[in-house]
């Protein structure tokens, strides 16, 4: 008999804890880019993106200027970006200036896990090239 209890009970308590998340607390989940099962999408694609990025894009009068930035950011549920960061730059307010832009951004297509929308973590990587 208490062997069948203990049973009951373990089969409850896995059955208690496996259930996924319901959808109404998934709200403030932030899910790494490399695990969303939909990954989020700009409109029109990556090439599209890059190149809304070079038309407002403003590279710092810097004679030689060349590197990279990154920008970790949020695309959230409505497919606006949030949390922008600067994780790297190449100065002169090159980082200010990507953030601007990337403020800009229409709405992308946001990542969905179980079917849902969800906020997605991701970086964005812009090479700067100057030869003034």
């Amino acid at each position: 008999m208490k062997n069948s209890i203990l049973l009951l009970l373990l089969i409850v308590t896995t059955n208690l804890f496996s259930q996924e998340t319901p959808k109404e607390t998934q709200d403030d989940f932030l899910i790494d880019y490399s695990e969303v099962q939909v990954k989020p999408e700009f409109p029109g694609g990556m090439k599209s993106f890059y190149s809304f990025i070079a038309k407002n894009f403003i590279t710092p009068e810097e004679v030689n200027l060349a590197g990279k930035i990154i920008i970790d950011c949020i695309i959230e549920k409505d497919g606006t970006l949030s949390n922008m960061k600067v994780r790297e730059d190449v100065g002169h307010g090159s980082g200010d200036e990507a953030i601007r832009v990337l403020s800009k951004l229409p709405k992308w297509r946001p990542g969905q896990h179980n079917g849902y929308p969800v906020r997605t973590s991701y970086f964005v990587k812009i090479h700067v090239e100057s030869s003034r």
